[in-house]
This record gives structure tokens, C-alpha cells and sequence, in this order.
């Protein structure tokens, strides 16, 4: 009799044993499938993150350029405008030169040079 509650002893034993593995092998089993789930979203993030900082660096990358451009462009502007100055500097000085020349050829014309120097 002892022998044979035992036997039930251990097959009862064995029975709620392999309930409770087969019972821990359904939740591992769900554990599985949600970390799978949570690793497809987070590639799906990855993903659009990485299409989206691609895009980014390429708007840097053309708004570098585009600078570029603008700032090289700007100071050929500002060496057309500095030519420009010099060129009316120029111009000015020459035309006060001008006038000068001007004012002693009509003194010249008026007083010439020997009744200048005569008195006149």
C-alpha cells in the first residue's frame, strides 16, 4: 500500500511538474512573440529615423552649398563695388585735375604768361 502511494505520490508529482513547464513554456512562448513585435517596431523606427537624418544631411549639405554660392557671389559684388569707387575716385581726381588745368588755361588766355610775369 505504501508502495503503490508512492507511485501515485510521483505521478502526481510528475503530472503538476510538467503542467508547470508546459505552462512556463506558453508564457516564454508570449514573451517571444512581444519582444519580436517590440524588435519589428523598433526596426520600423530605425528606419524612418534613418531616412529622416539622410534627408537632413542632404537639406545641411545643400544649404552649405547654397551659402557658399551667395557668399562667393556677394564678394564678387563687393569687388565690382570697390572697382566701381576706385574707378569714380579716379574720375573725380581727374576731373579736379581737369578743372585746374581749365582755370590756368583761361587765366593763361586772359594774363598770358609773359604779361604775368611783366606785371601785367
Amino acid at each position: 500500500l505504501t508502495s503503490l502511494l508512492e507511485k501515485r505520490t510521483k505521478s502526481h508529482d510528475l503530472q503538476s511538474t510538467c503542467l508547470e513547464v508546459q505552462r512556463q513554456v506558453g508564457d516564454l512562448r508570449q514573451r517571444v512573440a512581444a519582444t519580436h513585435q517590440v524588435n519589428v517596431q523598433l526596426s520600423s523606427q530605425m528606419k524612418a529615423l534613418d531616412v529622416q537624418i539622410a534627408e537632413t544631411k542632404k537639406k545641411d549639405l545643400a544649404m552649405r552649398n547654397r551659402r557658399k554660392k551667395d557668399s562667393e557671389a556677394m564678394q564678387r559684388k563687393l569687388a565690382l563695388i570697390d572697382r566701381a569707387r576706385m574707378t569714380l575716385q579716379r574720375a573725380q581726381s581727374m576731373k579736379e585735375i581737369g578743372v585746374a588745368v581749365d582755370i590756368n588755361l583761361i587765366r593763361h588766355s586772359y594774363y598770358p604768361p609773359q604779361a604775368a610775369a611783366a606785371g601785367g
